[in-house]
């Protein structure tokens, strides 16, 4: 019966440790997803920064988004 015992004990040190790997994963994916998104963020927002532009004439080019208006 000591033998029983022994074998649940490891068997539950293997369960929780499979687990505890489960969880880094998730949690790594999690800060990868994060990251990505925080990316396309700055991306995305380097994109609507207006930029303006003085012509030699004294009129303004603005850009936004990329786009000339």
């Amino acid at each position: 019966m000591h033998e029983d015992e022994e074998e649940e004990e490891e068997e539950e040190e293997e369960e929780e440790k499979e687990k505890e790997a489960i969880d880094a994963r998730k949690w790594r994916k999690e800060e990868e997803e994060e990251e990505e998104e925080q990316e396309e963020r700055k991306k995305k927002k380097k994109k609507t920064v207006d930029v303006r532009d003085v012509r030699q004439d004294g009129s303004l080019l603005v850009h936004v988004a990329g786009e000339l208006h």
